[in-house]
């Protein structure tokens, strides 16, 4: 399981190079630097994205403890009890697109966060919160199998953006990015959990490490 992602530099409307007309200045909103949290171990959790390229759409979901994840998907697949003949192809279904990695003792079981969802396709990307309303993680994706008329999936999860953002900030100190660097320690100032990964941070706990 790879960790694929992008840092876009937003260029708004009304700051273009050289616009042929004039247009309003648009203000950007705000980030979310400031509300950037570790990814919780259990509670609730919120979706916001665009399933199959739909309008945006918001799912209230909870976070699936790693301990849980194989009863979860035990527990999905007892709907079809009475046929064993579709539990075992959707066992093999999963099996292959590598699930056992996320389950206890697989490589990325500390890797990752795991929810139930209806957003398992076209999704990827969207923003996933917590219970205090900050964003923890990417909705990277899930193991989905198929009917002739409809997809199904047994479990999604997502990456922590603590992760993400210490991969991009290691990235900057390699480059010698000080102008970017300063940037984004001063998006990040009350925010603990991103100046420890800054080095910025004072030598005590950070509540919820």
């Amino acid at each position: 399981m790879e960790l694929d992602y992008a840092i876009l530099k937003l260029n708004p409307q009304g700051q273009k190079k050289k616009p042929k007309t004039k247009a309003p200045k648009i203000p950007v909103p705000p980030g979310l630097l400031k509300k950037f949290g570790p990814m919780p171990l259990n509670g609730e959790a919120c979706l916001i994205g665009h399933p199959k390229g739909q309008v945006k759409k918001m799912d209230p979901t909870c976070i699936i403890e790693k301990e849980k994840r194989e009863q979860t998907v035990s527990e999905h697949l007892h709907q079809y009890k009475d046929t064993l003949f579709i539990i075992h192809s959707v066992s093999r279904v999963i099996e292959d697109r590598g699930i056992e990695d996320i389950m206890m003792g697989g490589k990325n079981a500390d890797k990752v966060g795991t929810y139930s969802t209806f957003m398992y396709h076209g999704s990827s990307g969207s923003p996933v919160f917590d219970a205090h309303c900050r964003v923890f993680g990417l909705h990277t994706g899930g193991y989905p199998y198929g009917f002739p008329t409809h997809e199904e999936s047994v479990i999604e999860f997502a990456h922590p953006l603590l992760y993400i953002f210490e991969k991009f900030v290691s990235k900057l100190k390699e480059t010698g990015n000080e102008e970017l660097l300063q940037k984004v320690r001063k998006e990040a100032e009350g925010n603990p959990h991103l100046k420890k990964v800054l080095g910025d941070d004072d030598p005590m706990e950070v509540d919820g490490e």
